[in-house]
C-alpha cells in the first residue's frame, strides 16, 4: 500500500523516536480501524508532539484524527514519558535516543533525565 503524506507537521521531539513498520505499525492499523482512535494526537504549536504513529494509522485506515493540544512545560518530558514505556525498543533504538537526546539542545530543565532507558 502506498504511503499517505502526514497531515500534520511533526515537532522535533517527536522524531527522537523511530516510526513503528511492517507487523507493529499494521497491527495498530488494524486496532485503529476495528476500535477507533483511543487517544487523541498531541500537538504543540501546530505540530504532532504525540501520535504520529497512530495520525498515519488513521490516514491509512480513514478513521478521523481528534487533536488535543499540549498542556505543560516540558514537551520533551512528556513525549519521553509517553513513549518509552509503551514502545517496544530494542536495545539499539534506545541507544539512538539516548545518543539523540545528548546531542539535542533544550532550554529549561532537564527534568526528563531522569528517565531510564533500561530494557
Amino acid at each position: 500500500m502506498a504511503r499517505l503524506p502526514l497531515i500534520r507537521p511533526v515537532h522535533p521531539y517527536a522524531q527522537i523516536l523511530p516510526l513503528m513498520e511492517g507487523a507493529e505499525f499494521d497491527a495498530l492499523c488494524k486496532d485503529i480501524k476495528a476500535n477507533g482512535l483511543r487517544h487523541p494526537i498531541t500537538l504543540l504549536e501546530h505540530r504532532i508532539l504525540d501520535g504520529r504513529n497512530r495520525e498515519r494509522a488513521c490516514h491509512r485506515v480513514g478513521v478521523p484524527l481528534e487533536t488535543e493540544q499540549f498542556v505543560g512545560t516540558d514537551p520533551l518530558g512528556y513525549v519521553l514519558s509517553a513513549n518509552l514505556h509503551r514502545r517496544h525498543l530494542n536495545e539499539s533504538q534506545r541507544a539512538m535516543i539516548a545518543a539523540e537526546l545528548k546531542t539535542m539542545t533544550h532550554g529549561g530543565a532537564r527534568r526528563h533525565s531522569r528517565c531510564k532507558f533500561a530494557s
